[in-house]
């Protein structure tokens, strides 16, 4: 089932980026990031939030199989 509450810009799935400080929730921003830690400082209330973000069991997948292409080898 999909989220019905989902937000799409561009035709991408994205979510919201909101301060974490609960009496803020300033938006920030938003997006679509697989595999990151974002930072920022509220400019509204001086908020510093944190966001890590994780890739899913896919993503993981994805991840081992560029690592798997792009390792060197050692010499013959």
């Amino acid at each position: 089932m999909a989220n019905e509450f989902a937000i799409k810009i561009d035709g991408n799935v994205i979510k919201e980026l909101r301060c974490k400080n609960d009496s803020c929730r300033r938006l920030i921003g938003y997006e679509n990031i697989k595999v990151g830690l974002f930072i920022f400082v509220c400019p509204n209330c001086g908020t510093i939030s944190t966001f890590n973000m994780r890739y899913r069991e896919m993503g993981k997948e994805f991840m081992e199989d560029l690592q798997k292409k792009f390792s060197t080898k050692g010499g013959e």
